[in-house]
């Protein structure tokens, strides 16, 4: 019996003084249901949102974005707190505490027997969002994007060595770590908007810009729009690390694995060196992908059409601060070849490359890019 023929016979039920056949109250069942579930999710998403939560939505990728991988800042721990042979028994390998972890590459990052102090965390109101960051040191003002799926936390090296001259400022950016995460079509221009109204939130005048990976094209995208635009903060120099932001056509895997497999091969592709990357690291990494809910916000700026409108090929020429552009020689993501575009496009561009080195030069040649850093922005 078709659709039509038992409405007729439900009709026909009714004139008669019967029962109505079984199928509308469940249809009507179901209606009421459906409604009862949204307005739950609609009760749920904004305390999901405040707790800087998100669901990862199951948007396909449109097009490759040369960006930070996932869970750096873990892999980074892991990486320094790996035995040098297989460890023994799982249960032995899952006992290490995350504090441990970061505390064990921090000091063999430093060199010495004490790791860097961890600073302490402050929040801010950006567009109604809260925004987690770091703030150390004093004197010129440096800020500290970090790149897709990472967080501040990657750059706690780097802040600590540099706070000692200059104030040292470092972001979770929105959507990412533990800032909030709406849901958002996200955008670089939606990053160089937060990032500016964050300048303004903390009352910065001026500021020297460091970006590595997608934080690199977002800084770079500001410093040019900055030089046009009196309400940006002006940027006296620019840093860019290994930075997405121009055409390139090589292909870039997936950077947000769902599985242990494909977080294996993104590290693999992200550092020179996986030596370390034994099973209890690649564990320790994939839980803490999973622990920092930003999957939405990857997935919703490597699916978002706009951004190939937002590279920065032909804005080279708009960025006048001083630049030093520093890459990784064996970079698989974003190749040397970009680093070389960025360099001969911006008028008075050094470049510093590393051998041996992949997409994360401040953790596979810490010493050097602190002191590259160092001696670039100067104390002013």
């Amino acid at each position: 019996m078709n659709r039509r023929q038992k409405c007729e016979q439900d009709q026909e039920c009714k004139a008669a003084g019967e029962t109505p056949a079984p199928h509308f109250r469940s249809v009507a069942v179901a209606f009421l249901t459906m409604m009862m579930l949204l307005m739950v999710m609609a009760t749920l998403a904004p305390r999901a949102r405040a707790q800087g939560g998100a669901s990862a939505a199951g948007v396909p990728v449109l097009m490759p974005l040369a960006s930070t991988p996932p869970s750096l800042a873990s892999a980074w721990e892991a990486r320094a707190s790996a035995p040098a042979f297989a460890p023994s028994a799982p249960e032995a390998r899952a006992s290490a505490a995350p504090s441990a972890l970061a505390a064990a590459v921090s000091a063999a990052q430093m060199g010495t027997s004490a790791a860097p102090a961890m600073p302490a965390e402050r929040t801010v109101g950006v567009f109604g969002e809260t925004i987690h960051y770091w703030d150390a040191g004093s004197g010129p003002v440096v800020v500290l994007l970090h790149g897709l799926g990472d967080r501040k936390d990657s750059w706690l090296r780097v802040l600590t060595e540099m706070s000692t001259t200059h104030r040292m400022i470092a972001p979770d950016q929105i959507g990412f770590g533990k800032s909030d995460k709406p849901l958002l079509d996200y955008c670089v221009q939606t990053y160089v908007d937060f990032l500016n109204e964050f300048l303004h939130q903390l009352n910065v005048q001026k500021a020297s810009l460091v970006g590595e990976s997608l934080g690199g094209w977002i800084v770079a995208l500001y410093t040019a729009e900055s030089a046009s635009d009196a309400k940006m903060v002006p940027v006296e120099k620019l840093v860019l690390v290994d930075a997405a932001g121009l055409e390139q056509h090589s292909s870039v895997p997936d950077l947000n694995p769902s599985t242990l497999e494909q977080m294996r091969h993104v590290m693999e592709l992200v550092f020179y060196d996986t030596s370390w990357l034994n099973d209890a690291a690649l564990h320790r990494i994939f839980t803490d992908k999973l622990s920092v809910n930003d999957g939405y916000t990857v997935h919703a700026i490597l699916s978002n059409p706009r951004i190939n409108s937002e590279r920065v090929d032909n804005r080279l020429g708009d960025i006048k601060a001083p630049t030093l552009v520093v890459w990784g020689k064996e970079d698989q993501l974003v190749p040397l070849e970009m680093g070389q575009k960025y360099a001969s496009g911006i008028a008075g561009a050094k470049l510093v490359t590393y051998d041996k080195c992949g997409h994360v030069p401040p953790a596979e040649h810490t010493a050097e890019f602190v002191k590259a850093l160092s001696e670039f922005l100067g104390t002013q």
